[in-house]
């Protein structure tokens, strides 16, 4: 990822400021005047420079393209990127036949590196281009070395030859760009040369030869792996390494980590291949679950956490045994985890709730969370519906959030009074949560109404008794379909379909380098979205409290805390989202962590275009284990929105697994 971080500086793909595009009817004399204008300025209008620049390019004419080729050479650093990327963006054949001839500019390095960079991101027939004329006559290795890396990432056939050349080139960047081709590719022939670097003095080749290797994967592979980890001297390399170590999938790979990374004498070597095993275990159960139970008996509760999880994973036959003895564990740690481990199990005996019911006052907030989420699993017993009542009461949203969700469960009459009373009390999420309860149980459907919902309880008949799940279901939906068609309406703010909840908002948007790719209408991916999320906030009120937190290789944070949804928060969040310089690769993991650390945060609404490519956690199921660990004590909802080349899917596991919605937009661009 280091390499990522070096091959991004100078391209404008990995993008430059992005100011709303002005409207069709500009003249291109008025924005080249206004392009005038803001160069000679600094700070924030001197970005709206390189906007300009790009907005005349999306004009769309010829003569926008021939004033920007006219800039070209009289500009400097961003602001001629930018005159490059104006071309690209123009989308006209013309500008295409310009964007080529700029390619093979020998004057201006960064122009024709700018050039190249977007036209990989375009046909099938520039991208052969790029193959068969650019890569073989680039003299540049910096510039060859990302043609043939992007051609590498859109699956481009015929470079195993090109990249094993590279791979044995003298200039180290060059050839950790062939190494990652023969590890992306799986080239055999390139196995030896991935060898012979891992001793390498440069970080950068070393850390893309260990990538490699493990897609080789195989006994030696993580022999080799375990040996790196245990001398890195470096130690910001064992994040990565650790990350390599959890793709083991082989009877082989999981037995190096048995035999050799449970017994080495590092504990760091030993607590890392806990983690992969716990995270293997889904695809090797068998071999795996005998170990597991065996580390439930290590001394460090992080590693006992890992063997919980693992057998969750393995689901070994005498998992409720040992689980149940877990909850009894001098460790508290120990006991929350095998707590939240029980309530992801189903079909657990009657005979297990009395054990349950004893941790319902636990002294610590996570096991009555977990307590009251398990609890729902014996919806035939007293006990349980009385101690989930009291669990409405706890002094932790999140455990009155989760007691709310298993009421619905148990759907019984006398929940209906603690459920009002909730909406009486709450004022965050929880509210919302307990009106929608009392929806979906009575088909009623009187939304944050306290008085309206008191008085409806106040006149209910003694003997009344719940409708069916159906009958309710059905009543709510006319209900609702009514509402729809504009009577009886609520006023609500709601994000890309998705409702915004009152309590605590954090919405985590992406402005890596791709998020300036044309969306539809003239926009760029991150002014579509941006403005979309200013539209969300306007109507905002104070019983939300909001943040906005952007990520690219960095986290930024609007403001240190969540602020109330008011005119002059919205409208200072709308300037800070107007000024904002979509660029670099996407560290979605901090971001999420970023989110999760505000301590009022309830909900989160992540949008991203792209796959996380740099930071501490890359591999999608890494970043889900490692987000449903950062989150299963907290109950924050995750809700996500998938726009551009992200994969959906791994968004979509995202929401699911931590109670959020998942919206995809990848088509929306095509479809509109």
């Amino acid at each position: 990822y280091l390499l990522t971080l070096t091959l991004c500086v100078a391209p404008i793909s990995a993008a430059l400021a992005q100011q709303p595009v002005p409207a069709a009817t500009t003249s291109l004399e008025q924005e080249l005047d206004r392009f005038e204008q803001l160069r000679q300025r600094r700070g924030a209008e001197a970005e709206q420079a390189v906007a300009c620049l790009h907005a005349i390019g999306q004009l769309g004419s010829e003569e926008a393209v021939d004033a920007l080729l006219r800039l070209v050479p009289k500009l400097k650093g961003p602001l001629q990127l930018a005159a490059v990327h104006g071309v690209a963006l123009n989308g006209s054949d013309y500008a295409h036949d310009k964007l080529r001839i700029l390619a093979r500019d020998r004057t201006h390095p960064n122009v024709r590196r700018q050039a190249c960079v977007d036209l990989a991101m375009g046909s099938e027939e520039d991208l052969y281009f790029l193959r068969d004329s650019r890569l073989k006559k680039e003299k540049d290795l910096r510039i060859r070395g990302e043609i043939l890396r992007n051609l590498i990432d859109q699956d481009v056939s015929n470079l195993d030859r090109v990249i094993l050349k590279a791979a044995k080139s003298k200039d180290k960047i060059y050839a950790s760009v062939g190494v990652y081709g023969i590890g992306k590719l799986h080239l055999e022939r390139g196995l030896r040369t991935v060898e012979d670097y891992l001793t390498s003095p440069d970080l950068r080749l070393r850390m893309e030869s260990f990538r490699a290797l493990s897609t080789f994967g195989g006994e030696e592979s993580f022999h080799t792996l375990l040996a790196a980890y245990a001398h890195a001297n470096n130690l910001a390399l064992r994040p990565d390494l650790e990350a390599l170590l959890e793709s083991a999938t082989t009877i082989p790979e999981v037995n190096v980590l048995i035999q050799n990374g449970l017994t080495h004498e590092l504990p760091e070597i030993v607590t890392a291949s806990a983690n992969a095993l716990s995270m293997a275990a889904v695809r090797q159960p068998e071999l795996i679950a005998p170990a597991l139970l065996k580390l439930l008996e290590h001394k460090s509760p992080r590693i006992r956490d890992y063997a919980i999880e693992g057998l969750v994973r393995a689901h070994p036959d005498e998992i409720l045994e040992v689980l149940l003895e877990q909850l009894g564990h001098d460790s508290p740690r120990t006991r929350t985890t095998a707590a939240w481990a029980l309530s992801q199990i189903g079909d657990l005996p009657a005979d297990l709730a009395p054990h349950l019911l004893l941790l319902a006052d636990d002294s610590r907030y996570a096991i009555r969370l977990h307590v009251a989420t398990v609890l729902r699993q014996f919806p035939d017993s007293r006990d349980a519906l009385q101690a989930c009542i009291k669990l409405l009461q706890d002094t932790q949203w999140s455990v009155r959030s989760s007691a709310v969700d298993s009421l619905l469960v148990f759907r019984q009459t006398e929940t209906i009074g603690p459920l009002v009373d909730r909406v009486d009390a709450e004022v965050g999420r929880v509210q919302d949560e307990a009106v929608e309860a009392l929806c979906q149980l009575t088909g009623e459907d009187f939304g944050p109404a306290r008085n309206i919902w008191r008085k409806w309880f106040h006149d209910l008949p003694e003997d009344y008794i719940l409708p069916s799940a159906e009958v309710a279901a059905e009543r709510l939906a006319k209900r609702r379909e009514r509402r729809a068609k504009g009577h009886d309406s609520i006023v609500t703010s709601v994000y890309h379909g998705v409702q915004v909840p009152k309590g605590g908002v954090i919405f985590v948007m992406d402005i890596s380098g791709s998020m300036v790719e044309p969306f539809a209408d003239g926009e760029t991916y991150y002014q579509h979205f941006s403005n979309a999320l200013i539209e969300t906030i306007a109507l905002l009120n104070e019983e939300t409290r909001f943040n906005i937190v952007l990520f690219s290789g960095g986290v930024k944070s609007w403001k240190l805390d969540l602020m109330p949804g008011s005119k002059e928060n919205a409208k200072e969040a709308r300037l800070f989202l107007e000024n904002v310089r979509p660029d670099g690769p996407t560290n979605l993991y901090a971001a999420l962590m970023t989110a999760l650390n505000f301590e009022e945060v309830q909900t989160i609404f992540l949008l991203t275009d792209g796959d996380p490519t740099f930071g501490r956690v890359v591999l999608p199921d890494a970043i889900l284990v490692e987000l449903e660990r950062a989150n299963r004590d907290r109950k924050v909802v995750i809700n996500t929105i998938a726009a551009g080349d992200v994969r959906a899917g791994f968004l979509a596991e995202l929401a699911n697994d931590n109670g959020g919605a998942a919206v995809d937009l990848t088509d929306s661009s095509e479809k509109e």
